[in-house]
């Protein structure tokens, strides 16, 4: 009878552990998709960002470039950060696809 109830108390000891596991893993997870827009924004907008540095450098007219001004890439990349710009967080079907062409 001893065997049996060592057994038991084991077996709660693990279920208990697995309950906090869990807690634990949802609590991060739960973190994770409250701040998830938040994030996409910050992301959007670096990538905006840095899409126009990337123009504003092929344009020639930053100090210290050693570039030939291109209007071309100077047009394309301010064209890829107003689409990067419209990119949607409620339609991330679409915005995945859209991540995809501009890659």
């Amino acid at each position: 009878m001893k065997s049996f109830h060592f057994k038991n108390k084991s077996f709660m000891i693990l279920i208990l552990k697995c309950a906090q596991f869990e807690f634990i893993l949802k609590s991060l997870y739960q973190e994770l998709i409250d701040t998830k827009e938040a994030r996409w924004d910050e992301c959007k907008k670096e990538g905006s960002e840095r899409m126009i540095e990337l123009g504003e450098y092929f344009s020639g007219e930053k100090p210290l470039t050693r570039v030939k001004r291109d209007e071309s890439l100077c047009k394309w990349f301010k064209d890829i950060s107003q689409k990067v710009s419209s990119l949607d967080f409620h339609d991330s079907t679409a915005a995945g696809r859209k991540i995809q062409q501009l890659m």
